[in-house]
């Protein structure tokens, strides 16, 4: 009884009320999924404005780390970002794993907690409110502790073991460390104890939430996003075992040379990043080269990648060099901007016109599969003029990283208007994919 109760909830019925098949898996979790998008690309937009009118104070005065600073840094990594990557990685551990969610329910749960948590943190955040940072701050933990579990039992279920397993695994602890991490901050500072290791909290959060949840997740799909998406021959191999290893390496070693204030570990953080930046040149190199000529976004996303990289080993020497000088908190600034609404941002961007379009015109005829064929996928978007504004977008976004690095407040007004009216066409036009 159970079992044909279980089947009614996630089945198609027929006219006569009997069940004639489970949906399909990307269907199941449709609508947890465009609930995380939607808020997300709500966030996304609110932070881009608020920070029209804050970020060039900020540069005025140095202060980016600021209750103006914290809440934008926030919305855009906690509220836009990270959200958008918990409804993405619901359908992709089923794609990649070939399985189902271990729960939709729990998500739906998860959702709320993490909504809440986040409507107390981010005016917190502005107003300075301490009760209603650690309120805040709570649910959000609590959330993401959600998060964690139902991918990890989703994994631990299918009991495959893959360069994608080992990629989700390390960014989720990585998550796990960051929130750990700024849950300890919010206690330092509400309760005065411990403020000689706040510094040392706040670069290990930044570390750990950049590179190893952020920018590992990006790396970790990419490996199965790149080339099905530029339709190339390429394929995630050892050297994908290889750079997601010695990223993450790179990562947890730059957090001991923080604490222990450790030269030889801040020397192998940067060796380890190093050999993983070059891997992962080499691996979008091999993917162009072995795929078919392709316009649109997914074109944006490689070069993107490409850019990036050489940037972030650049600031990598930089800062290994330079740490401690005049100035470099203004370019680590700038770079932190770039990476933040640049490169996170055009990947999540990019990908979203592959996958959304993919996941409405599968939940619109899951019970019509006849229909599909009078539509076709490339017909939903516009892909080639959204790859043409999502450039556009991140030469907005590169003028804004430069005009904080050389602290021009006039010049970040102007990159950042840019690149929300890029951003909001650019989401016009995907949302078009609804029409149909």
């Amino acid at each position: 009884m159970i079992k044909r109760l279980e089947n009614v909830r996630s089945g198609d019925h027929n006219t006569n009320g009997t069940v004639s098949r489970p949906l399909p898996s990307n269907v199941h979790v449709f609508s947890l999924s465009f609930t995380f998008f939607a808020a997300a690309c709500l966030m996304f937009i609110a932070a881009m404005i608020l920070g029209i009118f804050f970020l060039p104070e900020l540069i005025a005065v140095k202060g980016l780390r600021s209750p103006a600073g914290w809440t934008i840094a926030h919305m855009m990594t906690l509220g836009f970002m990270t959200m958008l990557a918990m409804g993405a990685s619901f359908q992709l551990v089923q794609v990649i794993l070939k399985t189902r969610l271990f729960s939709r329910f729990l998500g739906f749960v998860q959702f709320a907690a993490y909504a809440a948590g986040l409507a107390v943190l981010l005016p917190s955040f502005f107003t300075g409110r301490l009760a209603g940072i650690g309120i805040g701050g709570s649910l959000v933990a609590i959330a993401v502790l959600l998060y964690a579990f139902n991918l990890m039992a989703t994994i631990i279920r299918r009991r495959i073991w893959n360069v994608f397993v080992l990629g989700m695994g390390l960014s989720l602890a990585a998550l796990l460390v960051t929130v750990g991490l700024g849950t300890g901050m919010g206690i330092v500072s509400s309760s005065g104890r411990g403020l000689q290791l706040y510094d040392r909290m706040f670069l290990s959060h930044m570390w750990f939430g950049l590179g190893g949840w952020m920018s590992g997740l990006i790396l970790t799909f990419s490996f199965k996003l790149l080339p099905m998406f530029y339709i190339s021959l390429k394929k995630a191999e050892t050297e994908a075992w290889y750079m997601i290893g010695l990223f993450q390496a790179g990562v947890w070693l730059q957090a001991a040379s923080i604490w222990y204030s450790s030269g030889i570990a801040g020397f192998l953080s940067l060796l380890c990043l190093t050999i993983s930046i070059m891997l992962f040149i080499r691996f979008i190199l091999a993917v162009r080269k072995k795929a078919k000529p392709l316009n649109g976004t997914i074109p944006v996303v490689a070069h993107m990648n490409l850019i990036i990289a050489v940037i972030f080993e650049l600031w990598l020497v930089f800062d290994f060099v330079m740490r401690g000088s005049a100035g470099i908190r203004e370019w680590t600034a700038g770079f932190a901007v770039l990476l933040i609404a640049g490169w996170f941002t055009c990947n999540i961007l990019g990908y979203l016109a592959r996958i959304v379009p993919f996941l409405w015109w599968a939940y619109r005829f899951h019970h019509g599969w006849q229909k599909k064929s009078k539509i076709l996928l490339k017909d939903m978007v516009k892909e080639t003029r959204m790859g043409i504004e999502l450039w556009i977008y991140a030469a907005a976004i590169g003028w804004v990283a430069g005009s904080i690095a050389f602290a021009w407040p006039p010049g970040s007004v102007i990159g950042l208007a840019a690149a929300l009216v890029m951003a909001v066409v650019y989401l016009y036009e995907l949302s078009r994919a609804f029409r149909y």
